[in-house]
C-alpha cells in the first residue's frame, strides 16, 4: 500500500499573507515543511496542492524544485 501527505497551501491569507514563502532562518517555510516531511519513513509521497491563481505561482515555484524534493508532486485546482 502506497501511503502520501498532502500539503495544502495557498498564499492568500489574510491574517498571514505569504506565510508558506515566508523567510525562516534563511529558507521558505514551504522548503522547511516539505524537508521535514521527506524524513517520514511511512510516506511515500508528498504533493503539494494550490491553486492556479497568480498569487499562488510564487508559493508553487518555491515549493517545487527539479532534483531538490524526492517524490513531490505538485496539484493545482
Amino acid at each position: 500500500m502506497r501511503t502520501g501527505i498532502v500539503i495544502i497551501a495557498r498564499s492568500g491569507s489574510t491574517r498571514a499573507e505569504r506565510k508558506m514563502v515566508a523567510d525562516i532562518a534563511g529558507k521558505p517555510l514551504i522548503v522547511r515543511l516539505i524537508e521535514r516531511l521527506q524524513l517520514s519513513r511511512r510516506a511515500d509521497q508528498i504533493i503539494l496542492a494550490t491553486t492556479c491563481l497568480s498569487a499562488d505561482a510564487e508559493l508553487a515555484a518555491t515549493g517545487v524544485r527539479p532534483n531538490q524534493h524526492r517524490n513531490l508532486t505538485l496539484a493545482q485546482t
